[in-house]
């Protein structure tokens, strides 16, 4: 067992250390450190793209529903409400697909 001396206090420290006792700075990589990082992915892109076209939905209703009153028809302004109660079921279900299959 060699001793080195500490980067940050200029202490002797055990070669064998991963941390300086006095201050703790990190002297050599641990195990953790060493491994990849795996993410994992909870939600599938199946329920990311539900949701997605969920939000499309509400936004392009929204717009039909608001350029709907500026004119004397009131077809627009009923298929913008449609596109928007589309919309927001695509966003339960994909919420409620998400949670069924990843809990």
């Amino acid at each position: 067992m060699a001793l080195i001396k500490c980067l940050e206090c200029g202490r002797g420290v055990s070669d064998k250390a991963t941390t300086c006792p006095s201050c703790g700075y990190p002297l050599a990589q641990t195990r953790r450190a060493r491994r990849p990082v795996v993410v994992i992915e909870r939600t599938s892109k199946k329920w990311k793209g539900l949701k997605f076209l969920g939000v499309s939905l509400i936004i392009l209703g929204l717009i039909t529903f608001c350029f709907g009153f500026s004119g004397k028809s009131e077809s627009p302004v009923a298929l913008g409400s449609l596109v928007v109660l589309a919309g927001f079921g695509c966003l339960w279900s994909a919420r409620i697909g998400a949670w069924w299959y990843h809990g």
